[in-house]
C-alpha cells in the first residue's frame, strides 16, 4: 500500500510532467533494469563486479517500481493489481508444491 504522503507526491508528479511523459519514463526505467539484469548475469561468478552491479540492480528496481506504482495510481487500478498479484501467487504456490512433490518421489 502506498501512503499518503508518496501519493501526494506521484499525483504532483503526474500533475506537472503529465501522463505520457511518465508512461516514457516508465518504459526507459523497465529497459535500465532488464539491461541491469544481463549485465549482473554476465558478471564472473562472487567477482567484484557482481557485487557493485547488485547496488545497480538496487537501484533500478527501486527507479521501475515508483514508475508502476505512479501507473496503478493514475490509472486507478492498485486493488486490481493486488488481485491479480494475490491470483499468481497462489498460482505459484500451487506449482512450487507440485515440483517440491515430484522431487519427493525420486
Amino acid at each position: 500500500m502506498i501512503s499518503e504522503e508518496t501519493k501526494k507526491l506521484y499525483q504532483k508528479a503526474l500533475r506537472l510532467k503529465g501522463l505520457e511523459n511518465q508512461l516514457d519514463i516508465t518504459i526507459e526505467e523497465i529497459s535500465e533494469l532488464l539491461q541491469a539484469i544481463i549485465k549482473w548475469r554476465r558478471a564472473k561468478i562472487e567477482s567484484y563486479e557482481k557485487i557493485v552491479l547488485v547496488e545497480h540492480l538496487s537501484e533500478e528496481i527501486g527507479d521501475t517500481e515508483i514508475m508502476l506504482e505512479q501507473l496503478k495510481l493514475s490509472f486507478n487500478i492498485e486493488k486490481e493489481v493486488d488481485e491479480f498479484k494475490n491470483k499468481k501467487l497462489k498460482r505459484l504456490e500451487k506449482r512450487l508444491k507440485i515440483l517440491e512433490e515430484g522431487k519427493e518421489e525420486k
